[in-house]
């Protein structure tokens, strides 16, 4: 497929020419894109909790791997502006590859967004069971059995999968909802933890106990918070005006989650070091900072709301994945019957059964066979995550390199080399040194599915073209 495709010209995953229905044009406003994007990457978790992530891997250096992810993803927002604003695609970064560098780069796109987002469901189903293992532990209710949280798990799954198929704008206004109701108590906790703690930022402004062992996985995991933030632009044929409002929407959800996330950060990451063995055993963070606050009564109440934050922001992913995947089997590189458009909800609904049973799938065997507590699978999938939409991302950073060299535009093309170079460092110190079991496996399960998809997309060509003969 051609880069030098112009603009007018219907991108990857746009143009359904006979083949009826279609998606739902125009149904999500510039307002609801935002919140939908926001609630995707979690802002109320991101406000309470994702010190409790960080400073299992980087400790004292939390704030400063969150900062300079930020600012790569800032690289990476300048990116994806400028390749939506010229393509309108239900692909996301997928579709921006293909069209920008050819169509191996587009299953390569594909293969790490497939991996991404199977992890990223796992990583949210696991933040709901920690919330809700929290909650109704509060009322002396165990829900600490495997098996019990494998089976609630999958139903949480399937319950955002029902949702995700009755129609975009049925999925969206939920997951707003959901995803937003917990954020002024999580503001609220957040700052009664701080001024009753007493902190002392002295420990994290020297970097103490920094090592670049350390610090690597928190980058990974700082910038993986931004995992997806681009993900909203598979809605881009059911958002109104969207050359005019994708582009202003990517920007402002980095700016929000950066701001939001370096300071959360670097005001939890004391308290969650002083609660660190409670952390580790799955204990809630937001939990944590109401004990620390002294609102502890809220805190449990609070457990609950982020409880269904936490399924906002998996209906909002399996929402984004199964437009992606759906243009993924229009396009040959999965089986074309997943491209189907619901005649009645004008959803991709075969792509949003696939993409969550896979999800749903993975994890209960994950859980089963590993036996490992709630909370270190989260991190597991939280890296997966990170690395996953690494490999994207330096796709996507090498097509910029690649449009910034033909369009002559030196700026652009230096900010996209530096982001590139900065993930695949990123990448290669997490592969040879620390535990390379994740980083290793992840990367090869993306090889295995490139070359799987390359080999699809090239029969269904095949065959299109003998039938054509």
């Amino acid at each position: 497929m051609s880069a030098t495709r112009s603009a007018a010209e219907p991108s990857t995953g746009t143009s359904l020419q006979g083949a009826e229905p279609e998606l739902a044009k125009g149904k999500i406003s510039a307002g609801q894109a935002l919140f939908f994007g926001l609630t995707a990457l979690g802002i109320a978790s991101v406000i309470s909790g994702f010190g409790a992530t960080l400073v299992v891997a980087s400790g004292n250096s939390s704030w400063l791997a969150m900062i300079i992810g930020a600012v790569v993803v800032f690289l990476l927002g300048f990116i994806v502006v400028r390749f939506s604003k010229r393509h309108l695609t239900t692909g996301s970064i997928m579709s921006y590859l293909d069209l920008e560098i050819g169509p191996r780069a587009g299953v390569l796109g594909g293969a790490a967004l497939f991996v991404g987002y199977i992890a990223v469901m796992i990583l949210f189903v696991g933040l709901s069971l920690i919330f809700l293992v929290s909650f109704l532990g509060g009322f002396g209710i165990d829900m600490s059995s495997t098996p019990l949280q494998a089976l609630l798990g999958a139903v949480l799954v399937a319950g955002c999968v029902l949702l995700a198929r009755c129609g975009v704008t049925v999925s969206v206004n939920t997951s707003i909802v959901l995803g937003w109701i917990c954020v002024p108590f999580a503001i609220f906790i957040l700052i009664a933890a701080v001024v009753h703690s007493g902190i002392d930022f002295t420990a994290q402004l020297s970097l103490e106990g920094f090592s670049l062992e350390t610090f690597i996985p928190g980058f990974i995991l700082a910038y993986g918070a931004f995992a997806g933030f681009e993900g909203f632009t598979a809605l881009a044929q059911e958002t109104a005006d969207p050359r005019r409002t994708i582009p202003k929407i990517v920007m402002s959800i980095i700016a929000v989650i950066a701001g939001v996330g370096i300071v959360s950060v670097f005001l939890t990451v004391p308290i969650m070091t002083a609660n660190i063995d409670q952390v580790l055993a799955g204990a809630s963070p937001l939990y944590l900072l109401s004990q620390v606050g002294q609102v502890g009564g809220l805190g449990t109440f609070t457990d609950a709301l982020m409880f269904l934050a936490s399924v906002g922001s998996l209906l909002a992913y399996i929402t984004d994945a199964g437009r992606i995947f759906g243009t993924a089997g229009r396009d040959g590189i999965l089986p074309k019957s997943l491209g189907h458009i619901h005649e009645k909800h004008r959803t991709p609904a075969r792509a949003i059964a696939f993409v969550g049973t896979s999800g749903m799938l993975v994890f209960v065997a994950y859980l089963l066979i590993t036996g490992e507590p709630i909370y270190l699978a989260f991190v597991n999938f939280a890296l997966v995550t990170s690395y996953s939409w690494s490999v994207a991302y330096l796709a996507l950073t090498w097509a910029g390199v690649v449009d910034g060299v033909r369009t002559r535009s030196p700026w652009f093309t230096t900010g996209s080399m530096i982001a590139g170079l900065v993930v695949l460092f990123a990448l290669v110190m997490s592969v040879v040194s620390g535990n390379i079991a994740v980083p290793i496996v992840t990367l090869a399960v993306i090889a295995a599915l490139w070359i799987a998809g390359i080999v699809s997309r090239r029969s269904v060509r095949v065959t299109e073209a003998s039938e054509t003969l």
